[in-house]
């Protein structure tokens, strides 16, 4: 068996703002916290889509390490990485390691990134000042309330007019 780790920078973003920025080491703690809990990514590839299922790659396993996040591929003996696999239904003939990065870049974007970037990764609050007129009494009154800013953490840049995921390295063991 083959192992091939791919590592890819994840990207914060908040309610409240259009500014996004890359996941430091601090925020991924809680991304390692979620993926405990995620299925293996394995189980939803298939030969005539993908041009893998797995019997071929029986393991696709999400953790983090420092700021990135890792996809661990189990690849199964007797394949290799470079072997072609065809891929959407015989239109596309690709070599076994780019049918992987399609995959997992489809799963991001669209498939385990497109839940998981809908729940909160976590939240803050930020004291707002205010004021506004009495009406009664046409006194203008000065108040504050907390308001809760949600910040949410996705493995692709929603609008980035180019390519919105890559891959920064990749390994194999």
């Amino acid at each position: 068996m083959k192992t091939l780790k791919l590592y890819s920078r994840m990207i914060v973003w908040n309610d409240q703002s259009e500014y996004k920025y890359f996941a430091s080491a601090g925020n991924m703690e809680g991304v390692a916290d979620r993926l405990q809990d995620e299925e293996d990514l394995a189980q939803y590839a298939t030969k005539d889509w993908d041009g893998f299922d797995d019997t071929i790659v029986p393991s696709i396993k999400l953790s983090v390490e420092g700021e990135m996040l890792v996809a661990t591929v189990q690849v199964a003996d007797g394949h290799e990485l470079n072997e072609i696999v065809t891929m959407e239904n015989g239109e596309k003939q690709a070599a076994l390691s780019y049918a992987i990065m399609d995959y997992l870049s489809g799963q991001y974007s669209d498939g385990w990134g497109e839940g998981f970037e809908q729940t909160p990764a976590w939240d803050d609050s930020e004291e707002v000042d205010c004021s506004y007129e009495d009406e009664e009494t046409g006194e203008w009154i000065q108040d504050s309330y907390d308001e809760k800013i949600y910040y949410y953490i996705s493995p692709w840049w929603h609008d980035c007019q180019g390519q919105n995921f890559h891959f920064e390295k990749f390994e194999i063991i």
